[in-house]
């Protein structure tokens, strides 16, 4: 059966809940959650190999899955506090296994494809939950230098391998909207720059067609939620090197939804991308897209906040608005976080959003606010005491 984009995003949609690794339930799982996962994949499935270890001697491992001839990389986790696209695929290693009905669709992957994916670039930060390395090296900047032992191995592998298409998988902060809007860029693609004027050679071509094909099916699920990452050249990150070298690079970006703290709907998406993504390469029916619609695209603004809270007057300034950042910061439980609420801007944020909003117009600020200082003011609205309470409205 030969499927759009939209039906495939459609029935994918529909099986997902089978398919969900039930011992990923959290943001931060650690390296050894991810290590067990990996030893207990099966071999007709997938070969495994340790391909190196981090700076603080943990295993890196490369996953391979296919028997065709067209060569696709992916690789996850580059950053340590980024591990949405990581439990993704271990959705997909699940439905690869038994796809049931879906059978047909695995062979045709399978049998044209040589899929090669790196799950952990990152691992000590990952069990830190922090973006950078142990030793504070941002691997995403380290592609020219290679200072870092995660980026030698992760230029040396991809380098060796050699793939046409490449999958860069991150996530971006909860506060990325679609163009200027309240719409959370639940899901960002870019096919990055290979050069500093931007040009379009054959490589991110590809790239970029295929990236329109997933976004049909992005649009299935979560339309005006999907954006477009700004694609000014950056000679030190993987992904644009990677271009340079002729893989055509496709990076996806996963961020926020509402009331979805766990980034669980971005980690569904993600399933229902890479698979469309390898479906469109094996099937090289990207190739119909009209490129026109990966420009079409709106990219993604920097323009959110937690909470925004409208029409407030402060020691006889008004109206301004008050945009709160909900800061996660470790607790003690290694599975879970607390909040360190700060306030983010103070002025004008009529072209700024909140995931909830509140209007207070009129409201009197009746104690002392600070820039980055912490979300905790109160202030006299219709006749009311309201308290802002570490982010928060009582």
């Amino acid at each position: 059966m030969i499927f759009s984009a939209e039906e495939l995003s459609r029935k994918l949609d529909s099986i997902y809940p089978a398919y969900k690794e039930e011992k990923l339930t959290h943001r931060r799982f650690k390296h050894k959650e991810v290590e067990a996962l990996i030893e207990a994949l099966p071999k007709s499935l997938c070969a495994t190999r340790k391909l190196g270890e981090s700076t603080f001697g943990k295993a890196i491992y490369g996953l391979s899955v296919g028997n065709g001839k067209g060569k696709i990389a992916l690789w996850s986790q580059m950053h340590g506090n980024e591990p949405t696209a990581t439990a993704a695929l271990f959705d997909v290693f699940n439905f690869l296994q038994s796809p049931g009905e879906m059978q047909g669709f695995v062979d045709t992957i399978i049998n044209a494809l040589d899929i090669f994916i790196i799950p952990m670039v990152n691992p000590d930060g990952a069990d830190i939950y922090q973006r950078r390395t142990a030793t504070e090296v941002d691997l995403n900047r380290d592609a020219l230098r290679l200072s870092a032992p995660e980026a030698k191995l992760l230029m040396s592998e991809i380098s060796e391998f050699n793939p046409k298409f490449g999958f860069n998988l991150h996530d971006q902060r909860l506060y990325h909207s679609v163009g200027i809007s309240s719409r959370p860029a639940t899901i960002s693609f870019l096919a990055p720059a290979y050069n500093p004027e931007g040009d379009i050679n054959d490589s991110r071509a590809k790239a970029m067609k295929t990236i329109a094909f997933m976004n049909r099916g992005m649009q299935e699920q979560i339309p005006g939620h999907v954006g477009c990452y700004d694609d000014t050249f950056a000679a030190s990150c993987f992904g644009d090197n990677f271009q340079k070298m002729g893989i055509a690079t496709m990076l996806i970006e996963s961020g926020g939804y509402y009331n979805d703290p766990e980034r669980q709907m971005a980690r569904k998406l993600n399933f229902i991308a890479i698979l469309s993504g390898l479906y469109t390469i094996a099937t090289k029916n990207y190739q119909t897209v009209p490129i026109q619609e990966y420009h079409s695209m709106t990219q993604n603004k920097f323009v959110l906040f937690d909470l925004v809270i409208r029409g407030l007057y402060y020691h006889g300034n008004g109206p301004i608005d008050i945009g709160i950042y909900r800061n996660e910061v470790e607790a003690e439980n290694e599975q879970a976080y607390v909040f360190a609420s700060t306030i983010a801007e103070i002025g004008d944020l009529s072209r700024m959003f909140g995931y909830e909003e509140l209007d207070a117009d009129g409201g009197k600020i009746t104690s002392e606010i600070y820039l980055d200082g912490k979300a905790e003011f109160t202030f006299e609205f219709q006749g009311e005491t309201i308290e802002v309470k570490n982010g928060f409205v009582e």
